[in-house]
């Protein structure tokens, strides 16, 4: 029997285990159940916000962040209904202030005077704060959302008892901000945060698991594994702790990346985003640069790359610097042609970038493809909804290594606090072991799902997952690695379940007793009919139009399993089908009898 979940509303997921001292105060998702609730959640809703008792802390300056803000605006004076958005670095201040006055922020935009730029030290961390009123916060939120570089919830619980010592540096005119003739000496440097002991760990801990099992066959390409040696040849480039770079979330990975190439680049070139990407990293692509979007991420898609490449290389039209693939995609898990991505990137001479972040890089070896591995450590890896990290490798392999070395080790700061690298490094310890149950899980939900989808008089139309996929499996398979003792590779936690009809899925997502929001990778299990937030509720016709075209359903339910026990999953996953073929049985009764009442 299914037993109800008894998380309330609004409130943090539970710990795996009832005894579990867990602190769940810097928690980075919270259970949202009930369909009505997504409008109100994707629009911003105030009172539904109100309960919320934990969110992802990309979302908005909630919280621990929230009380610092509202700290330091009474200790320098600001009007009492003035946000600030902190940050460790710099030239956030330039950026936030490009990003604010764009027009592509349109009836939100903002003015140079409509934001106020403080420089702050407090109990020896340099903060550089961006101030608004809470009635502008529309035209600036977007630079803490996407970008992901905001201070954490650590680092602000760790200020707040020293606002007191907080030390304002110069005034700072709004409209010398960015300009970068003085701003060198007119902004004061940052001090950044403690590069510790322990990120050396995360460091070392990530290269080992990028290093062990390789994948037995990968495809062959320019970068694939070296031949046998012979004697007297030079050896090979080995990927070291120096080549991981740490950041403040998987999005932070990302932005510095493609905000260090567009500036060594003089914002001259353009990206390339192929598949389904996730939205703040199109915000990212089209913020810094511009990109084209291949957004089916297929064989089609393909053809059409190749097309545009040469199109652009012909006119001798601005190059593309990088082109960004997930691998698998979220939410719609297609895998794409990884090898002859590789090769396009040695003809056309572009950075590829994959996200590895869906399918973990303890399940796929991706070094035999990419010039840059970029992860979202928050989702598996640290593998418990309570810390934010993201990490990007450089591959030595690769033929960009020798462009993307010197420039990172030149622009790279560290922004990641010591105290979530500690919890970080605490949760990674059994990323192994809980790897290999949601791999399992996954498969069986899967499993059940598909037989579901096979069955006509199902509600259950797809389910969109590798092993049930050709395609997909297909492309997955050849960078999986190679199965030990230890562990044994699978497809990862991330799948979605689409319906035929919107009542359907509905009377589904009410019924299914697993906790609700966004999120992968946590030890529980998370649903959220994700195409539906981000296009459906509060995105335009035309935006919803172009996701569907891509293959990105209004109808589709993202899971993201967690570590429950397989049959009691299951279990709990059949009795939500069962509601919503009961839906669909009673809509095809009443067809068949106005059908038979024509017929008579």
């Amino acid at each position: 029997m299914v037993k109800p979940l008894s998380t309330p509303f609004g409130h943090p997921l539970p710990p795996v285990h009832d005894n579990d001292d867990n602190d769940t105060s810097h928690a980075i998702t919270a259970h949202v159940p009930g369909w009505e609730t997504l409008s109100k959640i994707a629009s911003g809703d105030p009172e539904t916000f109100a309960k919320l008792k934990a969110i992802y802390p990309r979302f908005g300056v909630f919280f621990a962040t929230r009380n610092l803000s509202n700290a330091i605006v009474r200790k320098v004076g600001l009007p009492e209904d003035y946000i600030a958005l902190l940050f460790v670095s710099r030239e956030t201040l330039a950026d936030c202030k490009a990003y604010a006055t764009s027009p592509r922020r349109g009836d939100h935009r903002l003015t140079a005077q409509d934001l106020t730029f403080k420089v702050l030290d407090i109990y020896g961390v340099r903060l550089y704060g961006i101030f608004v009123p809470a009635t502008k916060i529309f035209g600036i939120i977007g630079f803490w959302q996407h970008p992901g570089i905001g201070i954490s919830t650590r680092l602000a619980d760790f200020l707040l008892p020293h606002v007191d010592t907080l030390q304002e540096l110069l005034p700072i005119d709004p409209e010398r901000v960015g300009d970068d003739d003085d701003y060198d000496h007119y902004i004061p440097k940052p001090t950044y945060l403690l590069d510790s002991p322990v990120h050396g760990q995360l460091r070392e801990r990530i290269v080992s698991l990028l290093k062990r099992a390789p994948a037995p066959a990968p495809p062959a390409t320019s970068i694939s594994a070296p031949p046998p040696l012979s004697a007297g040849d030079p050896l090979p480039p080995k990927l070291t702790p120096g080549d991981v770079y740490l950041f403040p979330s998987g999005m932070a990975a990302i932005y510095r990346l493609q905000s260090y190439l567009s500036a060594a680049n003089n914002n001259e070139y353009k990206s390339v985003a192929f598949g389904c990407l996730y939205h703040s990293t199109l915000d990212i692509l089209e913020e810094f640069g511009g990109y084209e979007l291949f957004g089916r991420g297929d064989e089609s898609d393909l053809a059409r790359l190749e097309k545009f490449l040469e199109e652009e290389e012909s006119r001798n039209e601005r190059k593309v610097q990088a082109l960004y693939v997930e691998f698998p995609s979220n939410p719609v898990l297609v895998c794409s042609p990884l090898a002859r991505l590789r090769a396009l990137a040695d003809k056309y001479e572009f950075v590829l970038v994959v996200d590895d972040t869906v399918g973990s890089f303890c399940n796929v070896d991706l070094l035999s493809v990419a010039d840059v591995v970029v992860s979202s450590l928050t989702k598996s890896f640290s593998g418990y909804a309570d810390v934010m990290a993201g990490s990007l490798v450089l591959n030595p392999l690769g033929p960009a290594y020798r462009k993307l070395r010197p420039l990172l080790r030149n622009s790279f700061h560290n922004e990641l606090f010591v105290e979530d690298a500690l919890v970080l490094e605490r949760n990674s310890r059994d990323y192994l072991a809980r790897s290999a149950i949601l791999n399992r899980n996954a498969e069986a939900v899967v499993t059940f799902l598909q037989s579901k989808a096979e069955n006509d008089t199902s509600a259950v139309s797809k389910v969109l997952y590798p092993t049930v996929s050709p395609t997909a499996r297909d492309n997955y398979t050849p960078f999986m690695r190679a199965a030990t003792p230890e562990f044994t590779p699978g497809y990862g936690c991330l799948f979605s379940v689409e319906f035929e009809q919107q009542e359907d899925m509905i009377a589904f997502y009410e019924a299914l007793q697993v906790h609700m929001g966004p999120h992968l990778g946590a030890h529980l299990t998370l649903a959220l009919p994700y195409n539906e937030v981000m296009f459906g509720r509060t995105g335009s016709d035309e935006k919803k139009a172009r996701a569907e075209s891509f293959g990105w359903s209004m109808l589709q339910i993202r899971v993201s399993v967690g570590l429950e026990d397989v049959d009691q999953l299951v279990e709990t996953f059949a009795e939500a089908v069962r509601v919503a073929d009961e839906v669909k049985s009673r809509r095809t009764d009443v067809v068949d009898g106005l059908d038979k009442i024509r017929i008579e």
